[in-house]
């Protein structure tokens, strides 16, 4: 947060509309994070992280006293997650109540926040070298003045759809020959 006086943060009421609506989207995401590392699978990893830890640096603990050592730092860690929860959505609520009273639509918000997370989830998934292959291959299509989804052989082969939505028994001699 932006610090006026070096001291404090600055208020919601000192900030801009705009200001107010980033640290909602960034608390926003942050809450995810924690509520992410609340879930099971991720506290099963933390679990397995620590014991690996505590393994390798108190070699002499019986397998009950590694047990207990791994649930006392899980159990602390877990607690300073749910806190850091519990600040992050009391953060929420006081900066849409800021950007209620100035007349901002918090559907409208919420709705370009998850349609950009959705965004940015769909392009992480995929690899750069797969975006820059494909969008080589559509550039070469349009070149050749393929549109973009139409299906067609890796000879570059355009099949007749007629041919395409028929049986093999649907098909008569001259039909088979084309697909040959």
């Amino acid at each position: 947060q932006e610090v006026p006086n070096g001291n404090e943060p600055m208020s919601p009421e000192t900030k801009s509309t705009a200001a107010l609506i980033e640290d909602l989207y960034r608390v926003e995401d942050a809450l995810t994070e924690a509520a992410d590392m609340l879930e099971n699978d991720a506290i099963s990893m933390k679990r397995e992280e620590i014991m690996v830890e505590i393994r390798k640096n108190r070699q002499e603990l019986s397998e009950a006293e590694l047990e207990l050592e791994v649930d006392d730092e899980l159990e602390g860690l877990i607690q300073q997650w749910k806190d850091h929860h519990s600040r992050l959505s009391e953060t929420i609520t006081t900066l849409q109540e800021a950007l209620e009273v100035r007349n901002i639509d918090l559907a409208a918000l919420y709705h370009d926040l998850n349609v950009n997370v959705l965004q940015e989830s769909i392009n992480e998934d995929v690899p750069n070298y797969a975006k820059e292959a494909e969008a080589e291959l559509d550039r070469r299509d349009q070149e050749e003045g393929f549109s973009k989804g139409e299906f067609r052989g890796s000879s570059g082969y355009k099949m007749d759809s007629n041919v395409a939505n028929l049986d093999v028994e649907d098909l008569d001699q001259s039909d088979i020959n084309e697909i040959e």
